[in-house]
């Protein structure tokens, strides 16, 4: 039996001129001696090796466990054929290769106690080369290979250019060249789209080459065929007027291959070489299928940059390109589409302004997440907003949208909020249908969920009600409306995604309102659903300078009651300041109401709005019959006042600006005047 010190020396005699790793081990993993190449492997010095154990930088190879290996390596429980084990070996650089290695038992006649030769393959698949270049390598052509089956997979999963270009780059080491060129076809032109290791002077020409230009990559459209040439002298040969392109660019060999989809030609793309290369028939046939790849990869890559382009639009075409201003309030709106997935969404927001100087603000999602998502939420917002232009009050706006998507024969929902905000910004009334509760942000920091009664989503029951919720509003607050997207997660709870909204709304309420709706719509990596958001602030104690607004109603069948609401509205007028027109308003107010009382009866309703310096009123009745002023003699025969008739002369002449508006079941007439 041999002592260990004699049996050091004999391994080290002939480890220490292996140029692979190689060390010997106890039953326990312990390294009882290691080559130099060992340590290279494992990232650590020659000297720390022995005494430490092996297993502590290895791993199971498929990731399966990330655990180290015990014992022996746990030669028992993996080995192949007793003796053949794959690692995966972890550095404390946080480097990692798998390696294969080999066992050999030490006799125990010889070493006195078991132990292991553990040997580094020369040959193994992915393995750390920690010295001399070793004389078996995997043949090139099997590494080419493998590189154009993990690109299949990698480039059917590319959705961009950018996409295909990076799984290109990998093709450069497996292939050994150092420039690559990705060109697209666009009518009589062929256009640069991606480019690798080439300088910057070389791309800009290489940008736009027309098709009628003599060029190896237009050649490759042309022809449909791929052009191999091996030598700079070679290309020179072929294309002389080049000559100048080609030396600037630095390279010695090209491959230029066309990108055939569908059986069309949309582009060609080029593999370089700094030198000569030969290329050899297993190395051409490699390239013409990497051709096909990347062809329907960039087809498909195109397509869908076409779809996202066109979904943008469309949305963008659906919401509102401009908001109205509102006096007195500040508002902020945000739109963020989900992370990933191409289609449009059905979220939607809207301003409005109302026919009475109040605004109304609306925010929805329909159901779905594609095109006819973005259809159906088109024809809804439309359908919101000429309701409230017609002057509904909130409660029948929402109504009629509802039956509106029901005999519109949509088969999917839309969720709202509606919230009329009157000429004088005292409050909000709200109408919920089936959407998340908005918020109430105060200044002080205060922040949470209104309280807002809501009815079903809007396209299921015809007979639907919706509770109407009065919420006022005091300078500095914000009403913050928002889609579900915003707090809701397949893998998030709905409660915790509310809770962390209102706590990014507590944390920025002291930021202008832009940062805020920043802060409150943040990034999320993980987003599936479009967002949309509206918010409110009321910036001034009233809706304007000096905004004030009195309503005034009376039957048409009251005479007495008519008449105290004509010297009511003359009266109010006074009072606001309006002292030197307040005749030409009785003048006005008198001829709008006696129209009403002669020709609708029902009931009138006046509302003055009025600042210091307009003052508008509209008198609304039950009748859709739209009258026009007449023109003719007002003195002759037939001088009876009528709907049609001279009143609207009178209106016309004595007001700065008068017009008629649809007011709920009826219409509104309105006149202006100004200070």
């Amino acid at each position: 039996m041999l002592d260990e010190a004699t049996i050091g020396r004999v391994l080290t005699a002939v480890s220490d001129v292996s140029p692979y790793g190689m060390c010997v081990i106890d039953a326990d993993a312990v390294v009882v001696h290691a080559n130099p190449a060992m340590g290279q492997l494992l990232g650590t010095a020659d000297e720390d090796l022995p005494g430490a154990v092996l297993t502590s930088w290895l791993r199971p190879a498929d990731r399966a466990d990330e655990q180290p290996v015990d014992g022996a390596l746990a030669a028992g429980s993996t080995r192949e054929d007793g003796r053949r084990l794959r690692r995966r070996v972890v550095r404390s650089d946080g480097r990692e290769r798998v390696v294969t290695l080999l066992l050999w038992d030490v006799p125990a006649d010889v070493a006195g106690r078991e132990l292991f030769v553990v040997q580094v393959l020369p040959d193994a698949e992915d393995a750390w080369s920690v010295g001399p270049a070793p004389a078996s390598r995997v043949p090139l052509r099997v590494v080419q290979a493998r590189a154009v089956e993990e690109a299949a997979t990698a480039l059917a999963g590319a959705v961009t250019v950018a996409d295909v270009t990076a799984v290109m780059e990998r093709q450069l080491q497996a292939f050994d060249a150092q420039g690559l060129l990705i060109s697209l076809a666009d009518g009589p032109r062929l256009r640069l789209a991606s480019s690798r290791g080439y300088p910057d002077p070389v791309r800009k020409v290489l940008e736009d080459q027309p098709m009628a230009e003599r060029s190896p990559m237009v050649e490759a459209v042309l022809e449909r065929s791929p052009i191999f040439v091996e030598t700079f002298e070679d290309y020179v040969a072929r294309y002389p007027q080049r000559q100048a392109v080609a030396r600037a660019a630095g390279k010695g060999a090209w491959a230029f291959l066309p990108m055939i989809a569908g059986g069309e030609v949309i582009g060609s793309w080029c593999l370089s070489f700094d030198g000569p290369h030969r290329f050899t028939v297993s190395e051409r046939a490699l390239l013409t299928t990497l051709s096909g790849l990347l062809a329907q990869a960039v087809a498909r890559s195109e397509v869908l940059a076409a779809e996202r382009s066109l979904t943008r639009t469309l949305q963008r075409s659906l919401l509102p390109q401009h908001l109205p201003d509102v006096p007195g309030c500040a508002i902020a709106v945000r739109y963020q589409t989900a992370v990933a997935g191409l289609e449009v969404g059905g979220d939607f927001y809207d301003v409005i302004p109302l026919p009475k100087g109040g605004t109304g603000i609306v925010i929805g999602d329909a159901q779905g997440h594609s095109a006819a998502a973005a259809a159906l939420m088109g024809q809804v917002r439309g359908a919101l907003r000429a309701y409230a232009a017609e002057g509904h009050d909130p409660a029948t706006i929402v109504a009629r949208a509802n039956r509106f998507l029901l005999t519109a024969g949509a088969d999917s929902f839309v969720t709202c909020t509606y919230a009329a905000l009157d000429a004088t910004h005292d409050g909000l009334t709200i109408v919920r249908a089936g959407h998340p509760q908005p918020l109430l942000v105060m200044p002080d920091g205060t922040a949470g969920s209104l309280d807002v009664p809501g009815g079903l989503p809007l396209g299921i029951d015809p007979q639907a009600s919706y509770p109407v919720t009065w919420v006022p509003l005091t300078e500095g607050c914000r009403v913050v409306l928002y889609t579900d997207g915003l707090v809701e997660r397949r893998d998030l709870d709905l409660g915790r995604g509310e809770a962390a909204l209102l706590a990014r709304a507590r944390s920025a309420v002291r930021e202008p309102l832009p940062a805020f709706a920043d802060a409150l719509i943040g990034h999320d990596p993980a987003r599936e659903d479009d967002v949309a958001l509206l918010i409110l602030e009321r910036t001034g104690a009233n809706g304007g300078p000096g905004v004030r607004q009195a309503t005034f109603e009376a039957a048409t069948t009251d005479a007495a009651a008519v008449r105290a609401m004509r010297r009511a509205v003359t009266d109010r007028v006074r009072d606001w300041g309006w002292h030197e027109r307040a005749d030409e308003v009785e003048l006005l107010v008198s001829e709008l109401i006696t129209n009403a009382v002669v020709h609708v009866g029902g009931s009138v309703v006046v509302t003055v709005t009025g600042s210091d310096a307009e003052l508008t009123v509209a008198v609304s009745d039950t009748s859709v019959h739209t009258p026009q002023p007449r023109t003719d003699d007002l003195t002759g025969e037939d001088s009876v006042w009528r709907t049609s008739g001279r009143g609207l002369a009178i209106v016309s002449a004595v007001a700065d600006s008068w017009g008629i508006d649809p007011s709920g079941p009826g219409k509104s007439v309105w006149f202006s005047l100004s200070a």
